[in-house]
């Protein structure tokens, strides 16, 4: 594809960081800078990812491959490989305690981005750069797509 082309195409994308299959992108894909790409896809069959979250946000759109998870040596590689926003109310830090597992159905609508360098304030510059997902249709996302299975820090090499 070339960058220039924004014409609306069907695209056949092979997706083997969460979805483990062929899944049809049926928007543009964006080119934001050299290798970083975004694709809309609609899942063919059901997908896991894992979700890392505090006690208060457990059901939100922001997902991560379970093997793209693996890779991650430690809670703070993870947060700025992502880069996650740590810095709650008053300054505290909050970093993601649990982790759990979603199951998201056919049909389901997500977008595999790259995470952008961040500069949160309090917390200075994260690099960002592995995968994300997003829930595209995230104004009522099933609670019962998320299954907890414990600590983040269980689950690091």
């Amino acid at each position: 594809i070339s960058i220039n082309d924004t014409d609306t195409k069907t695209y056949r994308v092979t997706v083997t960081d969460g979805c483990g299959g062929t899944a049809t992108a049926t928007q543009n894909i964006e080119i934001d800078g050299p290798g970083i790409t975004t694709a809309d896809i609609v899942l063919n069959k059901e997908a896991l990812f894992v979700r890392v979250h505090n006690s208060w946000n457990p059901n939100r759109p922001w997902l991560i491959s379970i093997e793209d998870f693996r890779t991650f040596t430690s809670q703070d590689d993870m947060i700025k490989k992502l880069a996650l926003p740590i810095i709650g109310e008053g300054g505290k830090v909050v970093k993601p305690v649990n982790i759990s597992l979603v199951k998201l159905p056919i049909g389901t609508k997500v977008r595999r981005s790259v995470a952008r360098p961040q500069d949160w304030p309090g917390q200075g510059h994260q690099p960002g750069g592995d995968v994300q997902f997003e829930i595209r249709d995230n104004s009522s996302i099933p609670p019962e797509w998320f299954k907890s299975i414990g600590k983040v820090t269980d689950y690091l090499n």
